[in-house]
C-alpha cells in the first residue's frame, strides 16, 4: 500500500510538471486573446458597424507567430535580450521574471539552463542539509572579498520553487548530487515525498553522475568522508 501511495505521489508531481508548460502556454494565449479581442471588437465596431466573431483569436495567433518569428532571428534575439535585461533591473518585476525564466530554461533548455546541476549545502546551519542548484561556478567579486573561491547556489522553497534563497558558499562545501535538475525539482516540489535513487537520477540526468562537482575535492560520489552525504537514496 505504501509503495502504491509513493507511486501515486510520483505520478501526481510528474503530471503537474508535464502540464505546467501547456498550462502556461494556454494562459498566455487566453490572456493575449482577451486583450486583442477587446481591441478588435471596438475597432471593427467603429469600422464596419458590427463585431466580427473570431477576429481576436486570429489576431492572437498572428501576434504569437510573429513574436516567435522575430525571436528566432539575430535582431529579434538582441531585442528580447535587451528587454530581458531591462526587466531584470526592475525591483519588483525581476524577482518574478527571473525566477520563472530560470525555471522554464531548466526544463525546456537544459544546455542553456541557469541551473547547472543539483547540489547539497549545509544551510541554514551546520548539520542541516538543503537541496539547491548551482548557478555560478565562481562569484569573482565575492570570492575576492573573502579570499577563497565561492560558488553560487539557488535554494528553492517548497512547494513553490520559483522563490527561494541565493547563497554563496566555498566550493569545497558544495556537494554534487547524482540527480538531474528535473528530479531535483520533483523532490523539492513534493517536499521530499518523491526521492529518486542515485541510479535513477543518473539515468534521467545523462552524465549527471559522471562529472565532477563544483569543488575539486568532492564529486558525485563524494571524496573522502562526503560520499555518504552526497548519495540520495530512498
Amino acid at each position: 500500500m505504501k509503495k502504491l501511495l509513493m507511486q501515486w505521489r510520483r505520478y501526481i508531481i510528474t503530471g503537474i510538471l508535464a502540464l505546467l508548460p501547456l498550462t502556461v502556454t494556454i494562459w498566455v494565449m487566453v490572456y493575449v486573446f482577451n486583450i486583442l479581442d477587446a481591441w478588435a471588437a471596438s475597432s471593427t465596431q467603429n469600422l464596419f458597424g458590427r463585431k466580427i466573431p473570431g477576429i481576436g483569436f486570429v489576431l492572437a495567433i498572428i501576434t504569437i507567430t510573429a513574436t516567435g518569428a522575430v525571436a528566432t532571428n539575430i535582431v529579434g534575439k538582441r531585442l528580447f535580450a535587451a528587454l530581458s535585461r531591462t526587466l531584470e533591473q526592475v525591483p519588483l518585476v525581476r524577482s518574478v521574471y527571473g525566477s520563472v525564466r530560470q525555471l522554464v530554461e531548466a526544463f525546456v533548455s537544459p544546455k542553456k539552463a541557469a541551473f547547472k546541476y543539483v547540489v547539497m549545502v549545509e544551510y541554514p546551519r551546520r548539520g542541516v542539509w538543503s537541496i539547491g542548484f548551482l548557478t555560478s561556478e565562481d562569484i569573482a567579486p565575492l570570492s575576492k572579498e573573502v579570499g577563497s573561491r565561492l560558488v553560487g547556489i539557488f535554494i528553492p522553497t517548497t512547494p513553490n520553487p520559483t522563490t527561494g534563497y541565493f547563497v554563496a558558499v566555498p566550493e569545497e562545501e558544495c556537494h554534487r548530487v547524482p540527480l538531474s535538475v528535473q528530479d531535483g525539482f520533483k523532490m523539492i516540489i513534493s517536499g521530499g515525498a518523491i526521492v529518486p535513487t542515485s541510479e535513477e537520477g543518473a539515468a534521467s540526468g545523462g552524465d549527471a553522475g559522471s562529472k565532477t562537482d563544483a569543488g575539486s575535492k568532492t564529486d558525485a560520489g563524494g571524496a573522502g568522508g562526503s560520499g555518504g552525504e552526497a548519495d540520495v537514496r530512498r
